[in-house]
């Protein structure tokens, strides 16, 4: 009975200092409108300095592979397949290479694609379980061998400084015979890659959970995240996209027509933006060829 006390309190020990990770969750923008959107967060410290970034943008879409291959808060990316694909494995928060049969050849890889605009330090955690040399998990960068794992090993944090411009992460499991006495598996985890969204954030700080924007731009594309310096670091969530409403015009058309006058009408909704409205038009004068 002591030592499975002793077991139950160093588990629950173990789980509140993990806890205890600060981390920004639901960020979100509602009421939005031509010119305006409202931010809010769940920020793990609301007294600490906090707020919102935002700029013009989009984002790739999220999928369940980027998911449990990255950190919640990596910029989103787009990840390819090679002809034999890893699959997420969500009840472990990784992805693996295919291991329905652990004693044949394989060859399988993934790989992501992205720009950065400045110096970035990108990171992700590895696993491997084969039999040393013989299951061989390997890290490339822009087409050349970064490094490699065998064996069976524990996760470990790989850090890779990347300068400013393209870039091309790929990750490949090669089991080279049939003779393996392990799993013959490769894990990735908790990718992180930042800075690869153009163009400076806007700083918006914050008082509270949430921040009405103004001054935005109709039918605009923008993306944003929520800052929080709690901890004594900077801490951000995950990127979101939003977009702002368009001015709504209706079908032009043409009324009292005289022989020297006509009226031009058309419905224009510019919601909360203001704007100026007008009609440009031509005519046809037929010349006469002596």
């Amino acid at each position: 009975m002591k030592r499975l006390l002793t077991f139950a309190v160093l588990l629950f020990l173990a789980l509140s200092s993990f806890s205890t990770e600060i981390d920004i969750t639901s960020p979100a923008a509602t009421n939005v409108t031509q010119t305006k959107a409202t931010l809010s967060a769940d920020f793990p410290d609301a007294s600490a300095v906090h707020g919102f970034q935002y700029k013009y943008g989009t984002i790739p879409t999220r999928t369940d592979f980027f998911n449990y291959a990255t950190i919640n808060t990596c910029d989103p990316l787009t990840f390819t397949q090679g002809s034999t694909a890893w699959r997420s494995v969500p009840r472990m928060g990784w992805v693996e290479s295919p291991n329905d049969d652990p004693s044949s050849t394989l060859n399988a890889e993934f790989s992501t694609n992205f720009t950065l605009t400045e110096t970035t330090e990108i990171s992700f955690d590895w696993q491997v379980n084969s039999e040393e040399n013989i299951g061989v998990l390997s890290f490339y960068v822009d087409g050349t061998i970064v490094k490699s794992i065998t064996g069976e090993t524990e996760f470990e944090t790989v850090r890779q400084s990347l300068g400013e411009g393209n870039h091309t992460l790929k990750w490949v499991y090669k089991r080279t015979t049939s003779e393996n006495s392990g799993l013959g598996i490769g894990r990735v985890k908790n990718l992180n890659v930042q800075n690869t969204t153009a163009g400076a954030w806007i700083d918006a700080p914050a008082t509270s959970s949430s921040l009405l924007l103004e001054h935005l731009y109709p039918s605009q594309d923008y993306i944003f995240r929520a800052y929080s310096s709690s901890g004594g670091e900077m801490v951000y969530s995950t990127i979101q996209p939003f977009k702002t409403k368009s001015i709504s015009l209706g079908n032009p058309t043409v009324v009292n027509t005289t022989q020297t006058t006509a009226t031009f009408e058309c419905d224009v909704n510019p919601g909360d933006a203001e704007v100026q409205a007008g009609f440009i038009f031509n005519y046809y004068c037929p010349l006469k060829l002596k």
